[in-house]
Parts: C-alpha cells; sequence; structure tokens
C-alpha cells in the first residue's frame, strides 16, 4: 500500500485482498492517533464512498453518496471494529473488500478540527456545539431519519453560511439563509429542517478551523510545510 499521511490526515491506496473466508482485512491509516473518519472507495468498479464516523460507531457506514441514514448497526461494514492507532478494518459488508482501493482518513487535533455529533431538539435556536475553535468549514449529516432523505451539507466561511453544497447531489450551491451560523467556539443550528434539526435525531459533523498555516513553499523539491508538517508530492 501508499500512504501519504501528515499525522493528522491521510491518504491510503491499497490492493484489497480477493474476497475468501470472512472477506475481510486491514490497512494502515499512518495517523498519529485512531482515525476518527474515514471514506472509503473501491476505485477499479462501480460503488458506494463508504464512510465510517466515530460518533456513530463500527457497526453502521453512511455513504458519502447518498441521502439515506446511516445502515443497519447489524451489518460488518467495519468488521465491527474501530480504527485502531495503526489500522482501519474493512468488514464483508463494507463491498471494499478487494480490488484497487483509496480510503482518506482524518483524525481529531484539537484547535485544528472537531468530528462528532449531536442531537435535534427541533427548535430555533437549535443545538450549540462547541468544536473549540470558530470553523471555517462544517460538513453536517442525519444518520437516523429513514422516511426522508437527507443530504450531506457543507458550508464554509469564504462562501458564507448561507450558501450550502451537497456532496451526495448534482444541485448547484444553493441559497439557505439561517440555517447555521459559525460561533468563536464551534456553530449553532438555527432552523428546525431535517438536514439540520429534526426532534431526536442524530447528526454526524466533521468541522475545520483556520489554524492550518503554510510556512514554506518549495517547488523544485515539490514540497511544502504546513503547521510544521511536511508533505511532498511526486513530481
Amino acid at each position: 500500500s501508499q500512504v501519504r499521511s501528515n499525522g493528522n490526515f491521510s491518504i491510503v491506496n491499497w490492493t484489497a485482498p480477493s474476497p475468501s473466508g470472512s472477506s475481510s482485512h486491514s490497512f494502515g491509516h499512518g495517523l498519529n492517533s485512531p482515525a476518527k473518519l474515514v471514506i472509503v472507495k473501491r476505485l477499479d468498479a462501480t460503488g458506494a464512498w463508504y464512510v465510517y464516523h466515530s460518533a456513530i460507531g463500527n457497526g453502521t457506514a453512511l455513504t458519502l453518496n447518498e441521502d439515506s441514514a446511516a445502515a443497519s448497526a447489524n451489518d460488518s461494514y467495519w468488521n465491527n471494529t474501530d480504527p485502531s492507532s495503526t489500522d482501519v478494518f474493512i468488514g464483508p459488508d463494507n463491498g471494499q473488500v478487494s480490488g484497487n482501493m483509496i480510503a482518506y482518513c482524518w483524525a481529531e487535533v484539537p484547535g485544528i478540527n472537531s468530528i462528532g455529533s449531536y442531537t435535534g431538539n427541533g427548535t430555533d435556536p437549535g443545538p450549540v456545539v462547541n468544536c473549540g475553535f470558530k470553523p471555517e468549514w462544517l460538513l453536517v449529516k442525519c444518520t437516523t431519519i429513514t422516511g426522508y432523505a437527507t443530504g450531506w451539507n457543507i458550508v464554509d466561511s469564504a462562501r458564507g453560511t448561507s450558501q450550502q453544497l451537497y456532496p451526495n447531489y448534482t444541485n448547484i450551491e444553493a441559497s439557505a439563509p439561517g440555517y447555521v451560523e459559525f460561533t468563536s467556539t464551534g456553530f449553532k443550528v438555527t432552523n428546525t429542517s431535517y438536514d439540520w434539526n429534526n426532534l431526536g435525531d442524530t447528526y454526524v459533523y466533521m468541522a475545520f478551523s483556520s489554524g492550518s498555516t503554510i510556512t514554506n513553499i518549495n517547488e523544485a523539491a515539490n514540497q511544502m510545510t504546513v503547521d510544521s508538517d511536511s508533505f511532498t508530492s511526486d513530481p
């Protein structure tokens, strides 16, 4: 396998073994701590973008290309095992048990990113989530609603939180004022929609701060330094 990592985020390309027996395997994530969010996709065949999120655990999965709730907790998408300090585990229900694979893995780093969940209260104002920083980018997905389609919602400070993108849809950017506000310590949900704040439902999120600083770019060496971590790409 090939792993590109700065300790907090990694990209892993590997060849999964051919199905046999339990059809489960693992791959090294190259992070400094256990992965909290993992996106996996097979490159040489059609199939879903499966998502592991630590807030809903190892017995279920989300799909980045769909607007459905999390899959059944009885399924073994991640071999019923949370990522360890070194590995991510792929189970027989994942659909990614053989072939050429890619994975994007994130650890949680205080002040840089926050990976967690909140429960909708169905009121406005809605839940207030403490990330420990003011977000610059936020991804939110409902995991529990089964009778209504709920998208993956992306907002950021560059476009403003009234402008939303949906990675599971082909739609243009949507103008949706009043859904969420960034605060100095996190974000506040300001609506009662199914996508953001339905009473009693679970929502997972990943937020990033503006804490990353590029201190050096060496074009000749195809290298740059971000937050004291060095990244080198192939020529």
